[in-house]
């Protein structure tokens, strides 16, 4: 994907991937498609996955509006862009870390939280275009075959997390769609179940942050903050 306006590329291939769609029903429907003048209102509203640590550049794109952000001049790390039908494609390699040639790893906690706050701003846009829900909500995980999950983001070596270095076995993880029928839902409690399929794939019971039915972030397994 060219970002217009730019001489950089996006390519993702080589790296391991987040990717999240927000999908609303009536995006299939050709005659409810925006007008970027419409798009273009909410660009300021549109955030990145990492934001605000990084920034969040702004551009058009063939489907809609871009945005995208950078570690540095030459690296991208994740885009989120607002196409004309009202779907919202996210993609971010910046949350699954490759410390050295061995494994990825990917701190659990920290990137439920992110998931959930990036989801909750991005529906805040589709609110304003007025689009009604029922919305589809996918997340993916791919090229992560072997990556690691660990708990919570304490800052330890991941060397020595011996106890969560069982790893993912497949390559990419889809994990189960959940349908936002109505904008007042929670969301914690409606990203339960691909939460805790997330650590299924990984050799655990379940997500430690949604014991309670909800999301509540905690430390460690059975240890709330």
């Amino acid at each position: 994907m060219d970002i217009y306006g730019d001489n950089n590329h996006i390519n993702f291939e080589e790296k391991a991937k987040l990717v999240i769609h927000l999908i609303p029903f009536n995006s299939f429907d050709t005659s409810q498609m925006l007008d970027i003048t419409e798009l273009e209102e909410q660009k300021d509203n549109i955030k990145c996955f990492n934001d605000p640590q990084f920034g969040c550049i702004g551009s058009y794109s063939l489907n809609g509006i871009l945005k995208y952000e950078r570690f540095n001049l030459n690296n991208i790390i994740s885009y989120t862009e607002l196409y004309r039908s009202g779907m919202i494609e996210t993609v971010d390699i910046h949350n699954i870390q490759r410390p050295h040639e061995q494994y990825y790893y990917i701190f659990g906690t920290l990137i439920e939280k992110k998931i959930l706050k990036h989801i909750e701003n991005q529906l805040i846009v589709l609110q304003n275009l007025d689009i009604q829900p029922p919305i589809a909500i996918s997340i993916s995980l791919l090229d992560l075959k072997g990556a690691v999950i660990i708990p919570s983001n304490t800052g330890r070596n991941p060397e020595s997390e011996s106890q969560f270095k069982e790893g993912f076995k497949q390559e990419n993880i889809h994990l189960p769609d959940v349908v936002l029928e109505e904008y007042s839902y929670d969301i914690g409690s409606l990203l339960k179940l691909p939460f805790d399929s997330l650590w299924n794939a990984s050799g655990h019971p379940y997500s430690p942050n949604c014991v309670s039915g909800t999301w509540e972030e905690v430390g460690h397994f059975g240890q709330t903050y």
